[in-house]
């Protein structure tokens, strides 16, 4: 009796766990569907992206511009000419007609030594001179005469050549008691004092020679192509804010440094004023070449990702995705060396929201004219130019995505 209880009791409790199972299945399809239902009326109300309205854009048209081909360097100044100047005779100073700092005239005294004695042997020498030029008279009458000999006239001829060669000398020793400036310059430091004894070789003075300034700076090797004697040259340092000091390039280096990849470059600027000085640190401008006809848009139209550079166009009335090279850069532009002509309408605001095909509402961007850019007019013309042309900076071809059209960077 006791086991078919329990057997009962078993079957009972068994049957329970299986209601309850059912139920909480059954709980579970339920709330399935539910969801279901749910997320297909979601999926029933949602708009293709093909039926959204158009997305507002703002668009420039790609136009040509004559641009400048510059690669922009720093170098430093130094004097085309320095020396130092010396004594040619001993001697004692007795005047000094400089100071550091001072701008000289080539041949312009600088030093006086004492000169008295060099002076008794010129007045000398020209006295001896002068009785022997008498002497070589007397006797070429006497030869006329035949009261002298041919071997006597070429002696009193010799000792006149004698006494020339004599006081040429004498008169060299006396100049030299004055030391001049071999060129025009600046006096950079003074090395004597009034009454100091100098011997030949001392020196008295550093000088520089001031115009032109030569401008020493390092080309990357991959530009070296794009150089050439006689390129314009712009050098400007800042202690002297916008002036730009205008050259040519005067050498190219005939070896590459190993390390740096790069040749020593020099460059000749004017320098009337005097401002530039040795040793001071420039930034250089150097033209290479002018393109006629490059294809610029704003940098903004740009959409980088990874190594890819693209652009939306539009065509139709809807965006075209455009992958892009570019030449060089400027103030706020790029040159595009292939994927967008003159002429074609460009997105330079917006781009984040579209996609191949996307349907677009445009509108002409005015924030190139709120910086000064007019579109469609050379650079040289544009309002915001203050040196007669942007700078243009080549692409490098180091950066992913872009190509250098222009051989530097």
């Amino acid at each position: 009796m006791t086991q078919t209880r329990s057997s009962i009791l078993s079957v009972r409790r068994s049957t329970g766990w299986f209601r309850s199972g059912m139920i909480g299945i059954c709980a579970m399809v339920g709330l399935g569907l539910t969801i279901a239902g749910c997320g297909e009326e979601e999926s029933s109300n949602a708009t293709p992206a093909s039926a959204q309205g158009p997305v507002e854009v703002l668009v420039v048209e790609a136009w040509t511009s004559p641009i400048e081909r510059r690669l922009r360097l720093v170098g430093s100044t130094r004097a085309v000419d320095a020396v130092s100047v010396t004594a040619e005779v001993t001697g004692t100073v007795s005047w000094i007609g400089f100071n550091d700092e001072d701008l000289v005239e080539g041949r312009q005294e600088l030093v006086r030594l004492d000169d008295r004695r060099a002076s008794a042997d010129l007045r000398a020498a020209e006295a001896r001179l002068e009785r022997l030029k008498l002497r070589k008279e007397r006797t070429l009458t006497a030869f006329e005469r035949g009261a002298a000999n041919p071997a006597e006239l070429d002696d009193a001829r010799t000792s006149v050549a004698e006494a020339e060669a004599e006081r040429d000398r004498a008169k060299a020793v006396h100049e030299d008691h004055t030391i001049r400036a071999p060129f025009a310059g600046r006096v950079t430091r003074r090395l004597v004092s009034m009454g100091a004894l100098v011997s030949p070789g001392d020196a008295v003075a550093v000088l520089n020679s001031v115009d032109p300034m030569e401008v020493a700076f390092s080309v990357p090797e991959r530009a070296l192509a794009d150089l050439r004697i006689g390129l314009n040259v712009k050098a400007q340092t800042a202690a002297f804010g916008d002036r730009s000091f205008d050259g040519e390039l005067a050498a190219i280096g005939a070896e590459i440094d190993p390390v740096s990849r790069a040749a020593d470059v020099f460059a000749r600027v004017e320098n009337p004023d005097g401002l530039l000085r040795p040793g001071m640190f420039v930034n250089i401008t150097l033209v290479t070449g002018v393109d006629e006809s490059a294809v610029l848009v704003p940098e903004s139209a740009l959409v980088i990702e990874g190594n890819r550079i693209e652009a939306f166009v539009i065509e139709d009335g809807k965006a075209t995705r455009r992958r892009v090279r570019l030449a060089s850069r400027m103030s706020g532009l790029v040159e595009i060396a292939e994927g967008i002509e003159a002429g074609e309408v460009v997105v330079t605001s917006g781009v984040q929201k579209l996609r191949e095909g996307t349907p677009v509402s445009v509108s002409a961007d005015e924030t190139l004219k709120a910086l000064g850019v007019i579109p469609g007019r050379p650079l040289a013309e544009q309002p915001i130019m203050t040196d007669g042309g942007y700078f243009v900076e080549p692409v490098s071809s180091r950066e992913p995505g872009l190509t250098n059209e222009n051989g530097g960077g």
